[in-house]
């Protein structure tokens, strides 16, 4: 009888072990994992511990890559390729940043008018913390403070 020699390879990751990556919120993250070994490996994305799951929003695709369409800052995290075969296992970490545009806040309150008698101005203020920008993502580009004219009564000796 003759056997024939059998070569098992070890699934192999294409890149490096841990990658990092910053996605646009509402844009649609690629997380690749291209892997290769023999026999085939089988590939399963992992977040938190948890096997991820298809979903409306996240797809794996054929080429070992991880779609996931319309992140949102909950998407940010650690995710993990794994590839594995019976002739061993490989991983890959992608940190996942998601890049949040500034939003402001509600105004505040106005503040006391700039004199105490006649004519003056008032200013009220918003920040830029609703949501703070985050990961690169761009600063509130509108004006934050806000003016109008007052008026406290008339000065002591003015008349009508």
């Amino acid at each position: 009888m003759c056997y024939g020699h059998v070569s098992l390879e070890p699934p192999v990751l294409k890149g490096e072990a841990h990658t990092s990556q910053t996605v646009a919120q509402s844009d649609t993250a690629m997380l690749d994992c291209p892997v290769h070994g023999d026999p085939s490996p089988v590939l399963r994305w992992v977040r938190d511990g948890r096997r991820l799951l298809r979903s409306l929003r996240l797809q794996p695709l054929h080429n070992g890559s991880l779609a996931i369409y319309s992140i949102t800052r909950e998407d940010a995290g650690e995710y993990q390729c794994v590839a594995e075969s019976e002739a061993g296992v490989a991983e890959r970490t992608i940190s996942l940043k998601v890049q949040i545009n500034g939003g402001y806040s509600n105004w505040e309150d106005w503040g006391p008018c700039s004199t105490t008698c006649g004519r003056g101005v008032q200013e009220r203020i918003r920040l830029c913390n609703n949501p703070e920008p985050a990961n690169g993502g761009k600063s509130c580009d509108t004006p934050s403070i806000d003016v109008r004219k007052c008026q406290t009564g008339l000065c002591p000796g003015t008349a009508d």
